[in-house]
């Protein structure tokens, strides 16, 4: 499997900056960054310009040349100088035939010694190898027989080498430790997690087995179809496994129940696939980034949710067969009376929710840009130190030209004067290392001790002419073909965003000031990055909401409602809104790979609440009256499950804590939070939210029918009419009926109830009696209320002790008899004292009926509604 690391991995293809960058470099003939950089040091300290260090870097120099790889090498051997006299023009090396003393000397003064290939107390200098084509592996192996070649060789030189390219080759490389490192500890992480959930160790085989055989399919798929494994993909086998353990276990539990295979799978088929959908879902929003690598990252993140999905349930019916009696810890299983804890709590839960919602949105204008490019690095991995002392002491590491084009040209002395001008004006802005142009080198030809422009344009064009001698015209890099062009080559350290962009605007406001009639262009690393990864950034940060849409719309088609779909968005908000609180609070810069959490973290979130919300409505359908709300119930079958679910995804993104990259570890930070803000959306904001306003669950389609109030009102009216006049056919002063109730579980068992009910009505008192007839085990039972000036009394009877006793229930709309069936749902009352709605007129048979519905108004029932045919 091949690994890859690119400082440029988030740019997208056809970014402007980009083709403006491919036109300029053909317009200069200025090859792509492909050097390696080395820091070459003396072990006692000594200047290289001393003569015997310096004929020690000659030779280095001249064997360097030899190696038919590289395309040039410069170092301070390779300078070549010109001086001119009446007499003669002498051209070649710069130092060459000098005393140590004049060495010294031209080196504080001339343009390319320093801090380009030299530092101020002269004890380090930079070898700069310029490599042809090669890709990261081949940089990483020349590296590497580099360290071989001077250690032979020089042995009283210590050698480092860095550079943006070297860089990205050593990361490749380390990349690829990176992934057998997760995968590593990951398994040993993952095993303590499911020893906590199995009894017996023998359990967890089934999962491990599963687990190996789904990430080499997928894993080995990627590499059949030669998709390079980079800093984003690495994180896929953690996802992988955690898919596949939430699936593994899930389908585990509920075998344990029906003890049938294909049972099992027919009644999770479609819960199941929608976990999957909803991350995948998440991820695929991904495919709108303008990064091809995020894009390609959503992509196959997606894609492989899916077949995740797939593989398990192939592999799960064999490894079944093998070990069908998997036993998991009691805890599981227990009622999770814990979290109850939110509904006695709502009013703290939901203050904290509303904080959490403002600042959210609040730290939205507030977040933080300034990254820094070597950031992202190992901290203590030698190519990024080295990278950073070139950085600090050898003039900056960040390409930034800039092309400045007049109609009057560049071969004119005026015009390089003015020029002359905007670079020592440059020179001293922040964050500049460094600055070469054209004048460095008609200033390194002048004859004299100090270093000048051409006086006039006879001097100019001599020099220019000295200059076309050479094999390689460096003027044809810092001047275009018709002289129209000029080139400045600035060097920036790396700081942080907010300094560089505002350096570069500083630079071409310099460049715009004295040449007020130019065009200014510019391309390179250092004018790129932060811009084009700051875009992508904010992408990915304000358009997490199209996830939360697209699950959004996939939830309100598969529970047949947009109102629960709309429910289970909002907790859903939470952990993006964390983590932009915590990325204000602590200012942490973000950038895509911290941004990219936010797309993420709306995927991975949705589990829990498809399975909290699947749960309610699965409960309501098994029960004839859909208004039913077991809001508690669900929450005590779905929460240690959740938890577990919870608890298995931060150990999985813990694994990332020990990565060497800077990067990943901050990915694992804010996943775990996020993750934990999920937990706290899923199971305590949406249950306290659901308790708090059930009664006004349906709000927003009031809204909706409010433009229908005219037309409703008259229908309403006649509503009322007709429910008046049908109860004043059944009131009476005393009534009596047999009922038959049936009561269907969940799981689909009946339980049938038989009793016999008389009422007694007068002015101030209301009496109901109520006998059980079936069971038989309850025959005889009776319970007795009594209503009178509106306080209600009851007593109960038990036949096995023939005694009578008075009956206390705190909960009012407790159910009677096993069912959700209060006694205040048999008190005509309740009727009264509702809102009636006309619905439509239809037939039962041959009978004409209406349909109207009653809503409670003395919230004294459990039911939001009930529908009557008259």
């Amino acid at each position: 499997m091949k690994t890859e690391y690119s400082l440029k991995q988030f740019y997208p293809t056809n970014h402007p900056l980009l083709v403006q960058e491919d036109h300029l470099r053909n317009l200069f003939q200025a090859e792509k960054n492909l050097s390696v950089l080395l820091v070459l040091k003396t072990k006692n300290g000594s200047s290289w310009l001393d003569n015997h260090n310096y004929a020690l870097l000659k030779t280095i120099q001249l064997n360097f040349q030899k190696n038919s790889d590289l395309k040039s090498v410069v170092s301070l051997a390779s300078i070549q100088g010109a001086s001119t006299s009446s007499e003669e023009i002498s051209v070649g090396y710069l130092f060459d035939g000098l005393s140590l003393d004049e060495r010294k000397k031209l080196a504080a003064t001339h343009p390319f010694v320093k801090p380009h290939l030299l530092v101020n107390d002269e004890s380090a200098t930079l070898l700069v190898l310029n490599l042809k084509e090669a890709n990261s592996l081949e940089i990483y192996d020349y590296a590497q027989s580099l360290k071989t070649y001077f250690s032979k060789n020089f042995p009283t030189i210590t050698v480092d080498y860095g550079g943006l390219p070297a860089v990205q080759a050593d990361l490749s490389v380390l990349l690829k430790k990176e992934m057998l490192r997760s995968v590593v500890i990951g398994f040993f992480i993952f095993l303590a997690g499911l020893l906590l959930i199995y009894k017996k160790p023998i359990a967890v085989i089934p999962v491990v087995i599963t687990l190996i055989f789904v990430n080499v399919v997928v894993l080995g798929l990627l590499s059949a179809f030669g998709v390079p494994i980079n800093v984003l993909l690495s994180t896929l086998p953690i996802l992988i496994t955690l898919d596949v353990i939430s699936l593994v276990i899930h389908t585990q539990s509920h075998f344990q129940k029906s003890g049938n295979v294909f049972k099992t799978y027919k009644a999770l088929f479609w819960e199941n696939l929608l976990a999957a959908a909803t991350t995948g879902m998440g991820f695929l929003i991904l495919k709108t980034s303008p990064s091809a690598l995020i894009q390609n990252y959503g992509l196959i993140v997606a894609v492989s949710s899916v077949a995740v999905w797939v593989l398990v349930h192939l592999v799960t019916i064999p490894i079944l067969g093998f070990f069908p009696n998997v036993e998991f810890r009691d805890w599981i299983h227990r009622p999770a009376y814990w979290a109850l804890w939110s509904l006695r709590n709502r009013k703290l839960v939901l203050t904290t929710s509303a904080f959490i919602f403002v600042f959210g949105f609040y730290s939205l204008t507030k977040i933080n840009w300034n990254a820094k490019i070597l950031d992202d690095l190992p901290e203590h991995q030698n190519t990024r130190e080295t990278t950073e002392y070139i950085d600090k002491n050898f003039g900056g590491t960040l390409e930034a030209n800039f092309v400045i084009t007049t109609k009057g040209g560049w071969q004119k002395t005026d015009a390089l004067r003015k020029l002359d001008n905007v670079i020592s004006k440059i020179k001293v802005l922040p964050s500049v290392g460094s600055v070469v142009s054209v004048n460095d080198f008609y200033k390194s030809l002048s004859g004299s001790s100090k270093q000048r422009l051409p006086a006039s344009n006879s001097e100019l064009a001599e020099k220019n002419f000295m200059f076309s001698l050479s094999a390689s015209n460096p003027i044809d890099k810092f001047v275009s073909e018709d002289t129209k062009n000029l080139l400045v080559q600035v060097r920036f350290k790396d700081k942080a965003s907010n300094v560089i962009q505002g350096t570069k605007a500083s630079v071409l406001n310099v460049i715009k000031k004295e040449f007020p009639n130019s065009k200014i262009s510019f391309f390179g690393f250092g004018t790129q990055y932060h811009a084009i990864n700051q875009e992508i950034s904010k992408d990915l940060v304000f358009s997490f909401w199209h996830a939360l849409v697209a699950i959004g719309l996939l939830l309100a088609v598969v529970f047949k409602s947009w109102r629960w779909a709309l429910m289970a968005c909002l907790p859903n908000l939470i952990p993006p809104l964390v983590l932009l609180i915590w990325l204000n609070v602590n200012q942490i810069s973000l950038k895509p790979s911290v941004a990219i959490i936010f797309s993420i973290a709306i995927g991975l979130a949705f589990t829990n609440t498809v399975y909290i919300v699947g749960r309610i409505l699965k409960l309501q359908r098994a029960h004839k009256y859909k208004n039913y709300f077991p809001l508690k119930k669900a929450l005590i079958e779905e929460s240690n499950p959740c938890l577990l679910a919870t608890t298995l995804v931060i150990l999985g993104f813990s694994v990332f804590l020990f990565s060497y990259f800077g990067m990943n570890r901050v990915f694992g930070q804010y996943m775990i939070l996020s993750v934990v803000a999920a937990m706290f959306g899923d199971l305590i904001f949406l249950p306290s939210f659901l308790q708090q306003f059930k009664r006004y669950f349906t709000i927003l389609a009031i809204v909706g029918l409010s433009f229908h109030v005219s037309k409703s009102y008259a229908a309403t009216n006649d509503a009322e009419v007709l429910l008046k006049k049908a109860q004043s056919l059944l009131v009476s002063k005393d009534d009596s009926a047999q009922i038959s109730m049936q009561i269907i579980e969940a799981n689909g068992s009946k339980k049938e109830r038989q009793i016999t009910i008389k009422r007694k009505y007068s002015n101030k008192k209301n009496q109901v009696l109520v006998k059980i007839q079936k069971p038989s085990d309850q025959k005889g039972a009776g319970l007795l209320s009594v209503i009178e000036d509106g306080s209600e009394q009851q007593w109960l009877y038990l036949p096995s002790s023939k005694q009578v006793r008075r009956f206390v229930s705190k909960n009012k709309q407790e159910g009677v008899l096993g069912s959700e069936l209060s006694p205040q749902d048999l008190d005509l009352n309740t009727a009264k004292a509702a809102q009636v709605t006309f619905l439509r007129n239809t037939k039962v048979g041959n009978v004409d009926v209406t349909m109207i519905e009653i809503k409670s108004n003395s919230n004294e029932t459990q039911y939001l509604k009930a529908v009557v045919w008259i």
